[in-house]
């Protein structure tokens, strides 16, 4: 049985880290729920759409027109 070190760590027994494939350095969630906890596997970063991210980001300042947003990558691009 795994028993809590003195820096808080458990170590989680081989068997079920070859079952899950889980290497060296995996994050995880640690959620509370009743009785205990349960570890998880944190989600891998994945691909996302454009309408995923968009306004993910704040912005304070007037709304930008396309034209405006060009002009400024082309001044953007000319600079060495």
């Amino acid at each position: 049985m795994p028993i809590l070190s003195s820096k808080g760590q458990i170590t989680i027994p081989k068997a079920l880290r070859l079952a899950h494939n889980w290497q060296r350095g995996q994050i995880f969630q640690i959620i509370a729920i009743a009785g205990g906890i349960l570890l998880k596997p944190a989600p891998i970063n994945k691909e996302m759409s454009l309408d995923q991210v968009v306004g993910c980001l704040p912005y304070h300042g007037q709304t930008k027109t396309l034209g405006e947003m060009e002009e400024a990558i082309r001044r953007g691009a000319k600079k060495p």
